[in-house]
């Protein structure tokens, strides 16, 4: 079986297991059990060690967006530990792209030294924290999706992309389409240069958020990160 932190099955190896649950048997991206979880099965959400536009800053905070133009949304993380505990200390680190599907502090993208849309918190005795940001734009070859880190004590635990429902996804493009001129992302999973060689969608399934809108139409996208 396969932990959350380890690498995946080797490329073009298939895996007949029953349909993956993430560590604890939440599903995918909710706040709530599963009524029936099928034991307490794992999956793989590691992905490569650096994420593509990855760079080392100390950007302890909850507003990342500085002046960045988007749909608003919070990002909601909960970290627990194999036992379904809360991990109180533990540091998420994030990065995304702007709306034009462009990355800060970055020499190809000439955004060097800028820090819009990073940044990390620590989570509380809850095991959660917040990220006040804007939805995500989105470049070629690559899904719609948000980088992150967990660091615990000291060492980093996971490496990973988050995904977003595709039909909100959608929405948020179209109904906003002056500050998404790119509009609807045309990738699909089986095209993204990280994830076409899974044999399956599980590995995209189990890392998509959970969006909801609250009675103001304030957009969250919640995640419960369970470290084996």
């Amino acid at each position: 079986m396969v932990k959350k932190g380890e690498r995946g099955r080797e490329e073009g190896e298939e895996n007949d297991d029953q349909p993956e649950l993430d560590a604890c048997g939440w599903e995918s991206g909710a706040w709530k059990r599963l009524a029936n979880p099928r034991g307490r099965q794992e999956v793989c959400l590691e992905f490569a060690k650096k994420g593509k536009y990855k760079k080392e800053k100390k950007l302890n905070r909850i507003y990342i967006i500085e002046r960045k133009k988007g749909t608003p949304i919070e990002y909601v993380f909960k970290v627990e530990d194999k036992d379904c505990k809360p991990i109180k200390g533990a540091i998420v680190d994030i990065w995304q792209c702007d709306a034009h599907g462009i990355y800060s502090d970055f020499k190809a993208e000439n955004t060097e030294k800028q820090t819009w849309l990073r940044g990390y918190q620590v989570t509380d005795e809850n095991g959660v924290c917040r990220f006040k940001s804007i939805f995500p734009g989105w470049y070629e070859g690559r899904i719609t999706h948000l980088h992150a880190k967990v660091h615990i004590e000291n060492k980093i635990v996971l490496t990973t992309n988050f995904f977003f429902p595709k039909d909100m996804e959608d929405e948020i493009y179209n109904h906003n389409a002056p500050l998404y001129p790119k509009g609807i992302n045309p990738i699909s999973v089986s095209k993204d240069i990280e994830l076409r060689v899974d044999t399956s969608t599980k590995r995209h399934d189990t890392l998509v958020m959970k969006i909801e809108k609250d009675a103001n139409k304030n957009l969250s996208a919640s995640y419960t990160i369970a470290i084996a």
